[in-house]
């Protein structure tokens, strides 16, 4: 058995003993980690080529029979790429390469201009494999949103028109590699005139960092429909790290998302996916889930979270809380809420009716006044769970009713007298405050930053939501994503 434990996927109980104690997404608001496998078999069907297009116009130095040079003029147009990860953590973009090119100068023999050639329709893509630096929203037109000189950097935009966009940005660096692959049936009917000006010189002058320095895609995002009674996870700034075994026959794709409204800025640039109780290098992804997903939501934001959903649910029932605490727990959340001074102060005036503290005790044999304590004492200890009511967000209900709060009574003095009988009917009697409030985290822009507005996690919601210390979701990839658009938006 191998001693790498990135050979192979913890199983869910490990991953979730795991990262028990401490928080796992290195300061990011959350985590989405992928199989790099399971999202490679998926990515062609979500970045579609050709859905639109990009012009490339470049001139490309060969030499002719005799040893002189000669210039040819290019007008490549790049179908949208379709992409996918290698285990060595770059990008690999493909892009449909169609056009024409023409020799410069003129015909030695007629003296008109060399003629103009296209390039064979559907024969040729363009592979370039590039890192992939930064992916961010973008509100509004994504023109003049890249870091760099527009002239050098190709860009591809699925909806100019879009109020919101999520820009991935590829950078042309020296690790940078680009070709030409003939994809047509038989030999390239082009001969060497594509074969080597265009497969080699034109790969050769758009690896080149001065020509070429970024390729950016632009996916439009699909508006969501609020909700009163929800809170959004929308992803502001993104990062990625790929995490894979030594043979690089294992590996996962996790996306760090600092997400808009954040109380926190972006988190680590160097991370390494540990489970904290042991530091042991792991995967966040669990077997037995096609190796396919899992969401990490940072604790502090998931407090936040609740803690805002129980003071809306609080004030809404009026003056009778005084505040909400968060507990410190290793595994869950908990929090205490306090009954208001001044309700509890009226509680205990409703018992003693105003009368000194004494009651009137009467026997068969001794008839006479005693006097002592009598301490009542309310309690409430309730689990609420929390309920996925569909793959897009978690939902729960917080609610307290009456018969949720557990009252005992202990007296103290006059042993062997019964405790008063008017305090304790009413104490029972106390009509103790109630809420309830149902809410929820909409995490389901964060899992679909590759095909926004699509559907392409399933969560296992019998055992897929987990709350170790952060809250950690598991599920599958969707065998039919194009067509698994989220409801409602």
């Amino acid at each position: 058995m191998s001693s790498d434990p990135l050979d192979h996927y913890p199983t869910i109980d490990d991953l979730v003993d795991g990262v028990r104690t401490g928080s796992t997404t290195d300061l990011w608001d959350v985590v989405v980690s992928i199989s790099v496998e399971k999202l490679n078999g998926i990515l062609h069907t979500l970045w579609i080529t050709d859905s639109t297009t990009t012009n490339v116009k470049v001139t490309t130095t060969s030499l002719d029979q005799f040893e002189q040079p000669f210039y040819i003029d290019w007008d490549v147009k790049l179908g949208s790429p379709s992409l996918s990860f290698t285990l060595d953590g770059k990008s690999s973009l493909t892009m449909s390469l169609s056009g024409t090119h023409q020799v410069q100068g003129k015909n030695p023999n007629t003296g008109e201009e060399m003629p103009i050639i296209p390039i064979p329709e559907n024969s040729y893509v363009l592979v370039a494999t590039v890192p992939l630096v930064a992916v961010k929203a973008v509100e509004g037109d994504t023109a003049g949103t890249d870091p760099t000189n527009s002239d050098q950097v190709i860009s591809f935009d699925d909806n100019p028109d879009a109020k919101l966009h999520v820009v991935f940005q590829f950078n042309n660096e020296g690790s940078s590699q680009y070709r030409i692959d003939y994809t047509g049936s038989g030999d390239d009917p082009s001969g060497d005139q594509i074969s080597i000006g265009l497969r080699e010189k034109l790969a050769d002058w758009m690896m080149d960092p001065k020509n070429i320095n970024a390729i950016t895609y632009s996916l439009a995002v699909v508006e969501q429909t609020p909700s009163v009674d929800t809170q959004y996870l929308t992803p502001e700034s993104m990062s990625f790290s790929i995490y894979a075994s030594s043979t690089k026959t294992v590996g996962c794709l996790s996306v760090y998302i600092k997400t808009k409204d954040s109380d926190y800025p972006v988190g680590n640039q160097q991370r390494a996916f540990h489970f904290p109780k042991t530091n042991q290098n792991s995967y966040p992804i669990p077997d037995g889930y096609d190796a396919s997903i899992s969401i990490i939501i940072r604790r502090n934001n998931f407090s936040k979270f609740l803690n805002t959903a129980i003071h809306n649910t609080r004030e809404s029932s009026g003056k009778e809380f005084e505040y909400v605490n968060e507990n410190d727990t290793q595994t869950g959340f908990s929090f205490t809420i306090a009954l208001n001074d001044d309700l509890v102060a009226f509680m205990k005036q409703q018992i003693l009716g105003g009368s000194p503290q004494q009651s009137r005790g009467t026997h068969t044999d001794v008839t006479g006044q005693h006097f002592g304590d009598v301490f009542c004492k309310i309690v409430v200890d309730k689990t609420i769970p929390l309920m996925q009511t569909d793959q897009t967000e978690i939902r729960a209900n917080i609610s307290m009713s009456n018969g949720d709060y557990r009252k005992t009574t202990r007296k103290e003095g006059d042993e062997g007298w019964p405790e008063p009988g008017q305090v304790i009917g009413a104490f029972n009697s106390w009509e103790l405050p109630t809420f309830s409030g149902d809410f929820g985290l909409d995490f389901f822009a964060t899992t679909n930053i590759f095909a926004p507005g699509k559907q392409i996690i399933d969560i296992d919601t019998k055992r897929g939501v987990l709350t170790p210390y952060d809250v950690l979701l598991v599920g599958h990839i969707k065998d039919d994503v194009r067509s698994a658009v989220k409801a409602g938006v």
